[in-house]
């Protein structure tokens, strides 16, 4: 058992499509799971075993032990079964995505196991756009930034409900939300949104926070918003 961080997990940005992973931190050492016979246990030359388990270190390896801690909390407390509102992302979302990020058909189709092509316009689509709650970019040290992010939210709470918004905010950044109130008449309906994120003078290798929470006084749906200030290319 660890009380720090280890050092094989850094912070979990990913640079291409500005998300926020893994949900769970949790790095391990020595970790036995299951292992794809696919892969061989070892590097060697000569190595040609196929095993179902191994034992690895890493955030891959602490996965599922992850995952299954975080389902069971999840079973105590049910309050991630009666979520009030949801972010849905579908196939087609994702293939957006790719294709906004710069993949070509054969990429695509490599990815995602089909015929999926990019439509024209697709690859104007902005992954900073993706449906995703957390709200996360790269900024350059000490500069300006602006940026808008567009959300949808699927009611799955009440019907006849209604949200307001709540911004946390940080002295580094100013935040807004457009509108600031989302009304649903009926359940599974959807509502958007834009999020506007400025600021300026993070120092590099630094990274800030906020948060954007939408509330009915029953549910309360809170979405990170996480700044980060590298100079380095990815």
């Amino acid at each position: 058992m660890y009380d720090y961080i280890l050092p094989i997990f850094y912070f979990a940005l990913n640079y291409h499509c500005n998300a926020t992973q893994p949900d769970v931190v949790a790095p391990g050492v020595d970790i036995l799971a299951a292992y794809s016979p696919i892969a061989s246990p070892s590097d060697g030359p000569l190595e040609n075993r196929q095993v179902q388990y191994n034992i690895v270190s890493g955030t891959s390896m602490a996965c599922p032990h992850a995952a299954g801690a975080a389902a069971y909390v999840k079973s105590i407390t049910l309050t991630a079964a009666r979520p009030g509102l949801v972010y849905d992302a579908d196939k087609e979302d994702y293939v957006k995505m790719l294709c906004g990020m710069g993949f070509d058909s054969n990429s695509l189709a490599r990815i995602t196991g089909d015929n999926s092509t990019c439509l024209d316009g697709s690859g104007k689509f902005m992954p900073l756009d993706f449906n995703y709650p957390a709200i996360t970019f790269r900024v350059s040290p000490m500069a300006a930034f602006s940026f808008r992010f567009h959300r949808t939210v699927t009611n799955v709470g009440q019907s006849n409900s209604t949200y307001k918004a709540k911004l946390e905010t940080n002295f580094n950044v100013t935040t807004r939300a457009q509108p600031t109130v989302l009304s649903f008449k009926s359940l599974h309906e959807k509502k958007s949104f834009v999020v506007t994120v400025e600021g300026q003078g993070i120092p590099d290798s630094n990274f800030i926070t906020s948060s954007l929470v939408w509330s009915d006084g029953i549910h309360t749906v809170q979405s990170p918003i996480i700044v980060v200030s590298q100079n380095t290319d990815f």
